[in-house]
């Protein structure tokens, strides 16, 4: 939403997740509650 606001293209640097201490379960995506994304704004 960040970007779509500051209207200017991203570059995602990376996408990580929680550690091994807190397992997600397939087929349950409430488990993946842990997100973190780096992105840097271009121009």
């Amino acid at each position: 939403q960040a970007a779509r606001e500051a209207r200017r293209p991203m570059a995602l640097l990376g996408r990580y997740g929680a550690g091994g201490d807190h397992p997600v379960l397939l087929g349950v995506p409430e488990t993946e509650y842990l997100k973190a994304c780096f992105v840097r704004a271009l121009q």
